[in-house]
């Protein structure tokens, strides 16, 4: 990849890649790799949720087949 790659900019990529170039530890890399997704999902909770439109499904140990029966309904409101 090139640095200034679309891929090259991914979360991971750039974070491990400063482990890979010796300039920082496996462990300093995976916790910047974890505050770059971190902020990221943050990003996309405030996106979504800028949008009123939006309608979260609660995912937790729940079969798919019951998550999409409730994305049906709600598709049909």
């Amino acid at each position: 990849f090139e640095k200034n790659s679309t891929a090259a900019q991914a979360i991971g990529y750039k974070e491990l890649l400063t482990y890979i170039n010796g300039e920082k530890t496996l462990i300093d890399a995976i916790e910047d790799l974890k505050i770059a997704t971190r902020r990221y999902a943050k990003r996309q909770m405030t996106w979504f949720n800028s949008h009123g439109n939006v309608h979260w499904l609660i995912a937790d140990g729940r079969e798919l087949s019951s998550l999409a029966d409730e994305a049906e309904s709600i598709i049909k409101l």
